[in-house]
């Protein structure tokens, strides 16, 4: 296991959150070099929000998101 596993362990982490989080790895990486101070408060933030809609958006917000425009390399 390697540290970018280790927020699948972090029990406070909103399970929604962590789902959320989980399919942005971009922002994993960046979850993974944040401080711990940096770390409580994203968590606040997640924790305040229900609409999984919401939490994506936070996620995303980490590092930044842009909806491309196609054509797609894949």
């Amino acid at each position: 296991m390697n540290t970018m596993d280790n927020y699948h362990d972090d029990e406070s982490m909103p399970e929604g959150f962590r789902e959320a989080l989980g399919r942005n790895g971009k922002a994993v990486e960046y979850w993974c070099g944040l401080t711990p101070e940096k770390r409580r408060e994203v968590l606040g933030r997640a924790a305040a929000l229900s609409d999984p809609g919401d939490i994506k958006s936070l996620v995303d917000e980490l590092v930044g998101w842009e909806t491309g425009h196609p054509p797609y390399q894949l």
